[in-house]
């Protein structure tokens, strides 16, 4: 209850006064502007509990168990869709990969909450399909594997070269900035994370966040999700924190992430 309302109360303050003035100024624009909430679980609970408090309406893409499956991804689509038909600006010309790649840019862009879409997926990268519809993103030049999505649960997994970019990302980019553990060993072992070790952690890291673990030098040991909050993992004495998506070769990882 208390992150729920902690929560709610920074969405409220966020949306509160989102627009520069310049904006406001035109009535024209903001009469027409809603909220378009594609969420599930207890983020879509704290919006629920926000809406008369919002400013503007709320609009939910539906209601799921994983807001990145792909029943849920297709509703996000045709609620895009419907506020396409409004749009009267220039549309630009694209292919329909062109279209796809700029769809999965912004589908990392929201599950990694950072803008890692245009440095994880070239412009050159290749798309593809296979082992029953499962999606791959391969680099254009050297067509090894980025990132495929996970059919079970729509999430976005990345592979090594996708674990290499989205690091580099975060130790070279400001605007990149993405969660890490801080793990006492130089090598990681089995399939997830457990509480002996944990030297630090971002606070900031949620159940299902994806979140790098480094060792104390910053050398990148591996990649994976968040089973507890950051704040958890700190406290608990057994018990597995994160699950392991990649791990990853000594030597290759960068090191200094923001």
């Amino acid at each position: 209850q208390r992150e729920l309302a902690f929560t709610r109360e920074a969405l409220i303050d966020v949306l509160r006064d989102p627009f520069p003035v310049s904006f406001k100024e035109d009535d024209s624009k903001e009469s027409n502007i809603i909220i378009l909430a594609h969420l599930d679980g207890g983020y879509r609970e704290a919006v629920e509990s926000s809406i008369s408090s919002l400013p503007y309406p709320v609009e939910f893409t539906g209601e799921y168990q994983h807001a990145g499956s792909r029943d849920a991804l297709a509703s996000l689509e045709h609620a895009m869709d419907e506020l396409e038909k409004e749009f009267t600006g220039p549309i630009q010309d694209l292919s329909n990969r062109e279209i796809h790649l700029q769809d999965i840019r912004c589908l990392v862009d929201f599950q990694f909450e950072t803008s890692l879409g245009d440095f994880l997926i070239p412009r050159d990268a290749k798309i593809s399909r296979k082992h029953g519809g499962m999606l791959y993103i391969h680099d254009g030049k050297s067509h090894q594997p980025i990132l495929h999505q996970d059919i079970r649960t729509g999430y976005l997994v990345l592979d090594e070269l996708g674990v290499q970019l989205a690091w580099s990302a975060g130790c070279s980019r400001s605007e990149t900035k993405v969660k890490r553990v801080t793990f006492n060993g130089s090598k990681l072992r089995g399939s997830n994370l457990f509480p002996a070790g944990i030297e630090s952690v971002d606070e900031s890291i949620a159940v299902g966040d994806d979140a790098f673990v480094v060792d104390l030098e910053g050398n990148l040991l591996g990649y994976g999700k968040a089973i507890v909050p950051g704040n958890r993992m700190l406290e608990m004495k057994r018990g597995a924190v994160m699950s392991l998506a990649k791990k990853v070769k000594p030597g290759r990882g960068s090191r200094n992430a923001r």
